[in-house]
């Protein structure tokens, strides 16, 4: 298959109930070590102080997978505004591969040149233990900008959102080659 629909979540009830059923549902899946209240706030704060996307398969009622990000920090009170924070992007197992992959994280990155123009940077938290993460992040650290802070058992990587897009872009043109 290789038509997939990538749906913003807007305020609609629809959409807001579908995303959170695909994180209740895969909640298992997602390998967080934080309780299931602190998890589920992060989760669902896309809705309250963000945005994020929704990805449709074959069946566009039944989702393969979401991404969701909020504009600024907790740390700084969500007022650094040029600052994306992404809280989740997911994939369902049969669905992982880097095209999709890349598919959705540059729509993500497109809402964001869209919706919220102010975003110089895009981090996110993660465990890096997984091999193939874990070549994806030496990338992104490769990147012009591109840091990581290594935290106990998480670390924080960010990069400059231009960087995320030019990489990006030179991506997808070789796949289309």
């Amino acid at each position: 298959m290789s038509e997939f629909l990538f749906r913003s979540i807007t305020h609609l009830e629809m959409d807001e109930e579908r995303y959170l059923e695909y994180i209740l549902s895969n909640y298992g899946d997602l390998g967080l070590d934080y309780s299931f209240p602190v998890a589920l706030s992060f989760m669902h704060s896309p809705l309250l102080a963000g945005g994020g996307l929704i990805v449709f398969g074959e069946d566009p009622y039944i989702p393969v997978g979401v991404a969701g990000y909020v504009i600024g920090t907790g740390s700084n009170e969500f007022q650094d505004r040029d600052v994306c924070q992404i809280e989740i992007i997911h994939l369902l197992e049969p669905y992982r591969g880097t095209r999709l992959f890349l598919q959705l994280f540059m729509q993500l990155l497109e809402n964001l040149r869209d919706h919220e123009p102010q975003v110089q940077r895009v981090q996110f938290w993660v465990k890096p233990t997984e091999p193939r993460m874990l070549r994806l992040l030496s990338r992104m650290l490769r990147l012009p900008g591109g840091q990581c802070d290594q935290r106990s058992h998480l670390a924080l990587y960010s990069v400059p959102y231009e960087s995320l897009w030019n990489y990006g872009q030179a991506l997808t043109r070789s796949w289309h080659r």
